[in-house]
């Protein structure tokens, strides 16, 4: 799947596992949700790479990435796990790609460290979300926690769980999402304890985000999935007013999983903004 994969290690911190295709500046650092990994950027990682340098992050408790034997697993926890990572690999110019809690880690970078970001693509992410949504997708992270005895069995879950994602892309998404177990069968590449560690999006007890937007004067794309049910329209609309610099697209035929469901129009949005907002400028 990736041209190269890598580990990174702390004292005192899980690895964490780096996915990495293409070469040169911008770098695009693509940051997952929760409960999923690096591998949700199958379809677009190689399509960024064609570009320049991208990097697919498994955060902490998810994909090949580390468990974290504390639990420790709050945002606070992933910004200083990104924040190493762009420490350790001298990174300096920096297009965030974040879905839904990725989303909320690459606002608060942004923020953070203005200087080094030159454009921010948000997926279905903002600061309020649906509460039924978010709610149903802890449950659903708990019943998955379970054992999968054939790939196929988890395509089926797949094809339930998300019908509008696009059939190609399933099959890919299984082969790395799960992994062997020593018992037999497969289990998802996640730590089943994030289901009571922390909430999985939109509650952090770090500073509120609607200020912070103000902060962000490089270009910002946020990419809402036209049938989402987690981030409702009008806080979307709300983003657009509140940010300097931002932009919308709508995704159709998509929901939360909006790079999942249409792939295509997805990186149509995606790579229509980096090469006609960010490609000709820095921030």
């Amino acid at each position: 799947m990736y041209g190269r994969s890598f580990r990174l290690s702390r004292p005192s911190s899980p690895t964490l596992s780096l996915h990495e295709e293409g070469s040169g500046e911008p770098t695009f650092l693509l940051i997952h949700g929760f409960g999923d990994g690096g591998f949700i950027w199958i379809d677009l990682l190689p399509r960024l790479a064609s570009i320049s340098r991208a990097i697919a992050i498994d955060l902490r408790g998810h994909g090949d990435s580390d468990w974290d034997i504390h639990s420790r697993y709050s945002a606070t926890a992933h910004l200083e796990d990104i924040d190493f990572v762009i420490d350790k690999l001298g990174l300096i110019d920096i297009v965030f790609i974040g879905h839904s809690l990725g989303g909320e880690i690459a606002i608060r970078l942004a923020a953070r460290r203005p200087k080094l970001v030159r454009g921010i693509i948000i997926a279905d992410f903002g600061p309020e979300l649906d509460r039924m949504a978010t709610a149903h997708i802890r449950q659903e992270f708990v019943a998955e926690s379970r054992v999968y005895w054939e790939h196929s069995e988890y395509i089926a879950h797949l094809e339930e769980k998300l019908p509008l994602s696009c059939p190609r892309l399933r099959r890919p998404l299984a082969h790395n999402a799960l992994r062997t177990r020593a018992q037999g069968g497969y289990e998802l590449k996640r730590d089943p304890a994030m289901a009571t560690a922390v909430a999985p999006c939109g509650a952090s007890m770090l500073p509120p985000l609607w200020p912070m937007l103000k902060q962000i004067a490089c270009p910002t794309l946020l990419v809402r999935g036209a049938a989402s049910s987690v981030l409702p329209l009008w806080v979307a609309r709300r983003m657009l007013h509140v940010l300097p610099n931002g932009s919308f697209s709508s995704v159709k035929l998509a929901g939360h999983a909006v790079m999942i469901d249409n792939p295509d129009d997805f990186a149509t949005a995606t790579l229509s903004f980096i090469t006609g907002k960010l490609l000709s400028r820095s921030c």
